[in-house]
């Protein structure tokens, strides 16, 4: 868009979290960053007929703190994070 940073993170792992601490140097915002989250509580979890939503995009937000941001990625998840800049 021109105005947004976007960061996408696969965790492989399958049991650990991933803490991150991500520069964007150059970067200037004063908004919280836009989090949209793709995992599960269980790595055997799946969407079925009955369960619909086990496993959907969970979206919440994460603080910019200078050009820095502190982010724990889930083990076996898809993360996106946008970050407007000014």
């Amino acid at each position: 868009k021109g105005d947004t940073v976007s960061i996408f993170c696969v965790n492989r792992n399958l049991y650990e979290d991933l803490n991150a601490d991500i520069a964007l140097d150059g970067v200037t915002t004063s908004a919280p960053a836009q989090v949209q989250q793709l995992s599960a509580d269980s790595l055997y979890a799946g969407n079925d007929e009955l369960h619909t939503a086990l496993i959907r995009p969970r979206n919440s937000t994460v603080p910019v703190t200078g050009s820095h941001i502190s982010f724990v990625f889930p083990h076996a998840s898809v993360v996106r994070i946008d970050v407007k800049t000014r």
